[in-house]
């Protein structure tokens, strides 16, 4: 019987202290000062330690003058002309031109790209800037783009992610994915022509100039003429 007492007394003795220091020494606590912080504040007179999202949001960046923008301008130009020499750059860019800070690549009647380089590091890849295609219909009216804005945004996000595959020549990647885009889409302008040909007759003789054998998109389109 004494054990037992003894042994119920250890184990509530337990149980106290363990309540006490959860519920009421919690609050009883001195909270963590910030020590940092103080001594900063008191020996160089500032705060270095401010998340810099903060700063980006209170203080307003420096902008540059116009001779900084034009230095910068004409390093970066330097930079793009010497990537330019170490790079393959595929036959079918007929048309490259350096400008503020970009180069212009253009396959004629196909699709322009403008790139240019995140710093002075050759090992990294090319950014996109813009993707514009030059492909149109010449029989159309319609003032509209040739494709919309979904299907460029989708291209744009491709070609980026061959400029990043190390495996292969970049630009000579990027210039193999848009001119097979531009070939489709050529090919699908020529079917549609072809449809509305389909309905010309030749006088009288109700006999059909056109008549389309078989279309796959991106691939071949069949005709018979006269037939």
């Amino acid at each position: 019987m004494f054990l037992d007492k003894q042994s119920a007394l250890f184990v509530e003795t337990a149980d106290s202290l363990f309540t006490i220091a959860k519920e009421r020494l919690r609050n009883a606590s001195f909270p963590v000062f910030g020590l940092q912080s103080a001594v900063d504040v008191l020996v160089t007179g500032s705060y270095s330690r401010l998340p810099l999202c903060i700063k980006d949001k209170i203080i307003p960046s420096l902008t540059l003058t116009d001779k900084e923008k034009t230095d910068t301008l004409n390093k970066l130009t330097s930079l793009i002309e010497q990537r330019l020499v170490l790079s393959k750059i595929p036959i079918k860019y007929k048309n490259i031109e350096i400008e503020q800070g970009y180069v212009k690549l253009t396959v004629p009647h196909e699709f322009t790209v403008r790139l240019t380089v995140p710093n002075d590091d050759f090992k990294n890849p090319w950014r996109l800037l813009s993707f514009d295609v030059l492909v149109q219909n010449p029989k159309d009216d319609d003032p509209r783009p040739v494709i919309h804005l979904q299907q460029k945004e989708y291209l744009t996000e491709l070609l980026q992610s061959r400029l990043f595959d190390p495996d292969q020549e970049p630009l000579e990647n990027l210039c193999v994915v848009a001119h097979q885009f531009c070939l489709s889409l050529q090919l699908e302008i020529l079917y549609q022509q072809a449809l509305k040909m389909k309905n010309v007759t030749w006088n009288t003789s109700r006999v059909k100039m056109l008549q389309v054998i078989d279309y796959l998109a991106g691939d071949r389109l069949t005709v018979s003429y006269w037939g």
